[in-house]
């Protein structure tokens, strides 16, 4: 039930942003309206967009906005010794 209302929300929040795949530490997200893929990535301890050049934008929000990506987020800002 969760993973359906997620998938709502991200439609009505960027309808036309989609996530394509990973790749090593990279998360594409693909934007229809801008007609590019965008490439999420952490960059100085902080996630990073290379197509808005940014650290806040709609990709950023959208990648947040999906399970995996926030987990990985957390886990990479957070050392291993204040996980457990």
């Amino acid at each position: 039930m969760e993973a359906i209302e997620r998938d709502k929300f991200l439609q009505s929040y960027a309808p036309s942003l989609s996530k394509v795949g990973y790749e090593d530490d990279i998360l594409f997200i693909r934007d229809i309206k801008l007609g590019k893929t965008a490439e999420i990535y952490l960059r100085d301890r902080s996630l990073y967009c290379n197509v808005c050049e940014s650290k806040d934008c709609v990709h950023i929000h959208y990648a947040l906005a999906l399970p995996e990506v926030a987990k990985l987020y957390i886990r990479r800002l957070v050392p291993s010794t204040k996980r457990k």
